[in-house]
This record gives structure tokens, sequence and C-alpha cells, in this order.
């Protein structure tokens, strides 16, 4: 038995068999996929090992396989764990009624509700039921996003929302916002029912935030622990308005799914990279729908100079001519993800030490952009060897600084 200080006891408990694999198809709407079934009752609902289980005391309606795994699910998990007895099968309004799961535009809180048995109709129904604002005139089924064909959910599920909501950031779902950090999920607008083909439960609403947390149209996820692909690790730099609404550090570390980077638009540094001989690149992006434009209105990002410098001399060196946006600081504002080419992992510290050695000599490269080849003008500046003479000085200078012992690598040893 699990014990702990806020966390229900977890007890043994065996149960019939329910479906627990599915196999994603098609991320487009009204795409197919499979549900094949297995015995979801011997599975955590977390790392979804099979195994010697028990099953938590609170709504007695998911397995974890220790300690941790229950601690770690249980941000998620408390949720709904304390409401799922309320909404018993022997509860229901009408045999025709199923139980789903509602996320609310303006509450940072999911919550159960009856609907009717068959939700494709729902769209045919003003919503009023389930909160006052809320009408479902679209829909997208399920997807499986966790790097792996095993998923949480016992059936197939599909969310209603409506497409027609203004893309404003007051319109922002909370309650999926509140499911992962800041500015990096895909934007998901009024409220959204995930239902499906019977009742829900919470190993479903386990899958449903997955489906949220790892969307492929994500910008990146913090915590790698629900994703079991390959992840690369990068570094988000926050603007001035994002460290301000939320609290943030300028830098932060990140993972991007190959999903994810395939899907946005990733831009190589080529000063950057041919200066420290690493295959560094970048990602720019809006913060919210509906934002003001970052790089018209202003929203500066205080670590941006690794990125403004490298594009300057790009445009200088004629290495995209296209480009317009070369011939200005372009880089200097809006979040700024960092990332390398290699999908070798780019930590806060080596962003750090890019940025310190680029404004430390912001003289020479000041003079070096007045020639027609600054590269060859900085090489003798910036280059690997020298770049690693300098890391131990900088790695003591951040220790004293920061007054912890980060052991991280150079960008040349990850």
């Amino acid at each position: 038995m699990f014990e702990a200080d806020g966390l229900p006891t977890s007890t043994d408990n065996t149960s019939t068999s329910a479906s627990l694999q599915v196999l994603a198809s098609s991320a487009n709407n009204g795409s197919q996929i499979t549900v094949t079934t297995a015995n979801s009752q011997s599975n955590c609902v977390l790392c979804l090992k099979a195994g010697n289980v028990k099953a938590c005391t609170g709504c007695r309606s998911v397995k974890y396989c220790s300690r941790t795994c229950q601690k770690t699910d249980w941000p998620v998990h408390k949720l709904l764990c304390c409401s799922f007895k309320a909404f018993a099968t022997d509860k229901k309004p009408s045999p025709s009624h199923v139980r789903a799961i509602l996320f609310p535009r303006d509450s940072r809180t999911p919550c159960f509700v009856w609907v009717p048995a068959n939700p494709e109709n729902l769209d045919e129904r003003d919503g009023s039921e389930f909160a006052s604002d809320a009408s479902f005139g679209g829909g997208s089924e399920f997807q499986n996003f966790n790097g792996s064909p095993f998923c949480a959910a016992t059936q197939k599920l599909w969310f209603m929302f409506d497409i027609t909501y203004p893309k404003k950031k007051d319109n922002l779902n909370r309650a999926i916002l509140n499911l992962g950090a800041p500015g990096l999920g895909l934007p998901w607008l009024g409220p959204v029912l995930g239902c499906g083909t019977s009742d829900v439960d919470m190993r479903d609403f386990r899958a449903m935030v997955d489906f949220f947390v790892l969307h492929p149209h994500n910008k990146a996820i913090l915590d790698p622990h629900r994703y079991f692909g390959p992840a690369v690790h990068g570094v988000r730099l926050n603007s001035e308005s994002m460290v301000k609404a939320y609290d943030l550090p300028e830098l932060e570390g990140v993972y991007m799914t190959k999903s994810m980077i395939k899907k946005s638009s990733r831009m190589r540094l080529d000063a950057l990279s041919q200066l420290f001989e690493i295959p560094i690149a970048w990602h720019v992006t809006n913060d919210f729908p509906g934002a003001a434009d970052p790089y018209k209105d202003g929203d500066p990002n205080p670590m941006s100079y690794i990125v403004s410098v490298s594009r300057q001399i790009d445009a200088i060196q004629k290495i995209d001519p296209d480009d317009s946006r070369s011939t200005k600081a372009f880089g200097d504002y809006g979040t700024i993800f960092i990332t390398r080419l290699d999908d070798k992992p780019v930590y806060a510290l080596h962003v750090e030490l890019w940025h310190e050695l680029l404004q430390w000599k912001s003289g020479e490269i000041k003079k070096a952009c007045n020639t027609a080849n600054p590269i060859n003008a900085l090489a003798k500046i910036f280059n690997k060897k020298k770049t690693l003479e300098y890391w131990p000085g900088f790695l003591m200078r951040h220790r004293l600084v920061q007054g912890e012992l980060d052991e991280r690598p150079s960008p040349y040893e990850v």
C-alpha cells in the first residue's frame, strides 16, 4: 500500500480487462484509429508497465506500479480524483447518458459531465447543459502522441469544440492551459468536451491530458516523463512579456519531440554554427493567438543577442539573401527556442556561454561586420578551441553567482 501526505492510498484491485492500446494512423480530423484490447488493470496508468499494480483508493479507477508513479501523476490526477465517485454509473440522469469530461474556457479545472450517449450529435445542440458559452460545432478524434504504441485510454475518444471561437487571448481554454507550461501548448479556444463511446474514466482522463500536452503542434514540453520516444533537449529564451506575465526565467530548458520539430519552422543560425563549430538552430513563434506581432510591437527578448548577431552576419555574408528579415535585427523580439540540428542537447548554460562570449567581444563583432567577410575576421576569436579554454572560468563564475553546482557538460561534450 502506498502512503503519502495529501495522496489517496492504493490497494490491490483485480478488475476485468479493458482496452489499453491505441494505435494512431493519421492526425487529420475524421481519421480512423484502431482500438485493441489488453489487460489495462495490470498496467500502471503512468508508465504503462505491467506488474504488481495497486489501485488509487480515492477513485479506484487507475492503478500504479509504485509510489513514485503515483506521486508523479498526482498533480494531474488530483484534478478529478475526488469528484469521480459522484459520477458513478448508477447516478446517470438516464440510460442514454454517458460520462464525459468538460475542459471549461473560464476555469482552471476540468469537470465530469453527463452527455447524450451519441456525442456525434452534440453539434446539433446548444450546449447549455455543459456551460453558458459552450457550443460544439467541430471535433477531433483522439490520437496517441506519447511516442509508444500504448496509451492509458480504455476506448476510442474524441474532442468536441467550437471551431468558430475568435482567436483572442481571452478565449484561451484555461483548463487546458493549466495542464502544461505557459506558452508551450497548442492554443485551444473556448470550452472543449472530451468523450468516448461509453463512460470515460480516470484512465481516459490521463490519456486526454497526454493528448493536450504532447500534441505535435505544441511548441515544446517541459517534462518528458510522459513521452516514451526520443526527444531533443533545447532552451526557450522567454520574451519580456512572458517573463513578466508568468514569472518565468529568461532561459528555460525544454524538450521537443521529433513531431514538434518537424512541424516547426526551424532555421539554422549559420554564422553562430560556423564560429562555434556546432550546428545551432532557432525557432520563433508568437506567444498566443491574437497576440500583437512581437517584431512590430516590441516584445523584447533579453537573451536574443546570439540570434540577432548571427542573423546580421548571415545577411552580410549573403547566406540568406532572399530573406528580407535579415536586413534588420530580426530575432530581438518574441520568444525564441534554441536547438541543435544534430539533435544533441542544448542546455541553458550553453546559451549563457554563447551570449557572454558574444557580448564580451561586441566591439570586435561590430568591426568585423564592416568587412566583406565577418566570419573570417571573427574566426580567430570564436572557435571551438577558444570556447573550451573559456569554459572552466565561465563555469566557475556561474557557480559563484548562482550559488549552485551545475554538472552540465560543455557544448562539445554532450
